[in-house]
């Protein structure tokens, strides 16, 4: 995966230090990482690290960014969980 993707938005619901916490709406290129979060999800929920390995490592390959609406300049995610339940994010 390269170049600029748009994965989807996401909308600040709360702070839970040192995650925000955020509502996401799907982007246009989601459906190209979409199973890179649910295996890391998956492999999260059974507790199974090394299983967690290989989508950890796609997911840090896509050197994901969040991009304010204000303009004010790209932020490097440092975490990022994307899931139906909860989606929240750190820098």
């Amino acid at each position: 995966m390269s170049g600029h993707w748009n994965l989807g938005v996401l909308t600040l619901k709360e702070i839970d230090q040192p995650w925000m916490v955020c509502d996401f709406s799907p982007g246009e290129d989601w459906a190209n990482a979409k199973e890179i979060f649910e295996d890391l999800r998956a492999a999260r929920e059974a507790l199974d690290w090394e299983r967690e390995l290989e989508p950890l490592k796609k997911m840090l390959d896509l050197k994901l960014y969040i991009v304010p609406d204000d303009d004010s300049g790209p932020v490097r995610v440092q975490a990022i969980n994307i899931s139906e339940t909860r989606t929240a994010f750190r820098f």
